[in-house]
């Protein structure tokens, strides 16, 4: 599935549809694998997957030794997770992605095996299986991912309006600490639930942020830096997202 939901952009694809329409299943939204594509068309197939949402690259010299991708979204209310595969690549959202698509979802990533190395601006972090990683789609990034699996987690906006200048003050950072752990529990335990949730129930879900993200963005308790620890907080600008 797409990946690397702004960041690799993998998974980032996914997260245009939560503004669409449809109903909540217990099955996938959305599901593909490149397996339904000939070897040399795979790789083809995964930056279509993900275009204009991401660019997607990769350091091989031909196209025909394959591609492998797999992945499914699906809707929760407002929210979207998603649960993807992919072998190692690039992915990049520049100033051009933000502004024709307007997306500014946060996306919270939780690393199942593998290492995804993310910049933004000049900060670097590393999401491997030990922490989460928020990031959104308001901000140009760069993303490595190297043979991995992942869940990611999109959150739009409005679903956490009093929330906003807490929660960009931690992206794109690893939430290291308790808090930080009950985060990325809570993903996984959703990722196991989710497909046996009916209608009703995963519609419901939209609520659980809310729940979580008031002691997680708590200043004095969530798991950033004390230098970042900071009361004149600004909203990340939409126009560079």
């Amino acid at each position: 599935m797409p990946r690397d939901t702004g960041f690799d952009q993998g998974d980032d694809a996914w997260a245009a549809q939560t503004s669409g329409g449809g109903t909540t299943a217990t099955a996938p939204t959305l599901a593909f694998s490149t397996a339904s594509e000939p070897a040399a068309r795979q790789f083809a197939f995964w930056q279509h997957c993900n275009h204009g949402l991401v660019d997607v690259a990769r350091d091989v010299e031909s196209d025909d030794q394959g591609f492998t991708a797999a992945g499914s979204l699906w809707r929760l209310g407002g929210l979207a997770l998603s649960s993807g595969a992919a072998e190692a690549c690039r992915y990049r959202r520049a100033a051009t992605h933000i502004r024709r698509d307007s997306l500014d979802h946060w996306v919270v990533s939780v690393i199942r095996r593998g290492t995804r190395s993310l910049r933004s601006d000049d900060r670097v972090v590393i999401n491997d299986p030990g922490a989460p990683v928020i990031t959104s789609f308001d901000r140009p990034y760069e993303t490595m991912r190297d043979d991995s699996a992942w869940l990611q987690l999109y959150i739009p906006r409005d679903t956490l309006p009093a929330l906003g200048q807490a929660i960009d003050l931690m992206r794109f950072r690893r939430l290291d600490g308790a808090m930080g752990a009950l985060l990325q529990d809570y993903i996984l335990l959703l990722a196991a639930r989710t497909p046996r949730l009916s209608a009703a129930e995963a519609a419901r879900l939209a609520d659980a942020p809310a729940i979580w993200w008031r002691p997680a963005s708590s200043p004095r308790r969530n798991c950033c830096s004390r230098r970042h620890r900071r009361s004149n907080l600004s909203n990340s600008p939409r126009s560079s997202a």
